[in-house]
C-alpha cells in the first residue's frame, strides 16, 4: 500500500491541469509551448496536447536553480547605462 507522499509525479498532464497546478492560463500555457519553454506530447489519433511534467516543473524551478544569462546581462548593460546618464546629469 502507498501513500499519497510516495505517488509518482505523472508523465504528462494536460493543457487544464499544467494551469491548474502553475496558476498560469491557458492562453500563457500555449504561448510556452510556441515558444518552446514546455514541452508537447501529441498521441497519434488523440486529439489532445500533452505537456510533459518535466518540462512543467522546469519552468517553475526557482530562477537560482536556472541559469538566465540574457537577464543578467540585461540588468548589467541597464544598469551601465543608467550610471552614464546619471554621470552626465552630475556634470
Amino acid at each position: 500500500m502507498t501513500s499519497k507522499s510516495e505517488v509518482a509525479a505523472p508523465i504528462a498532464v494536460t493543457v487544464a491541469k499544467a494551469c491548474e497546478l502553475s496558476g498560469f492560463g491557458p492562453t500563457s500555457i500555449w504561448a510556452f509551448l510556441k515558444e518552446g519553454r514546455l514541452e508537447a506530447v501529441r498521441v497519434p489519433g488523440v486529439r489532445r496536447t500533452l505537456i510533459t511534467y518535466a518540462s512543467l516543473a522546469r519552468l517553475l524551478a526557482p530562477l537560482s536553480d536556472v541559469p538566465q544569462p540574457g537577464r543578467l546581462k540585461f540588468r548589467t548593460i541597464f544598469a551601465d547605462a543608467s550610471m552614464s546618464w546619471r554621470a552626465k546629469v552630475m556634470r
